[in-house]
């Protein structure tokens, strides 16, 4: 079976200029807001600054679910990228770092040097954590 691998074809990444340009790419991010699921597979954030629930874009909310502390930045990219199929956009890099820093300026995300385990309360939905109460 192993042999069927050499014939696999390898993954073509665009050269993620933005990316590697980029000061957090090293950086690993997380939620730091409480969540809760709406309708239609969508979610809401809790501002932790004031009385306010955001709504989110797609692709924030992709990232805003993707922020658990165990990737980095560039890891966080390259996973993205592989979830396509076939070519990837040639700026999937800048549209990630734009969102994530989005979320930064929001002050749902943060960033550490380091792998960090989530805070309970923002691991899961709200909801879900009042009903196991």
């Amino acid at each position: 079976m192993l042999m069927f691998g050499w014939f696999k074809k390898k993954k073509q990444y665009p050269p993620f200029d933005q990316l590697q340009a980029s000061a957090l790419k090293d950086q690993y991010f997380l939620r730091c807001a409480e969540w809760d699921l709406l309708a239609e597979n969508r979610i809401c954030v809790f501002d932790p600054a004031g009385p306010r629930v955001l709504t989110l874009d797609p692709w924030p909310e992709l990232v805003f679910l993707a922020a658990k502390g165990q990737l980095t930045v560039q890891e966080y990219v390259y996973y993205a990228a592989d979830q396509y199929d076939g070519s990837i956009p040639p700026l999937l890099d800048q549209t990630i770092v734009d969102e994530l820093q989005t979320l930064l300026d929001y002050r749902i995300i943060r960033l550490a040097g380091s792998k960090q385990s989530l805070d309970p309360a923002y691991a899961s939905p709200r909801s879900s954590r009042q009903n196991n109460r």
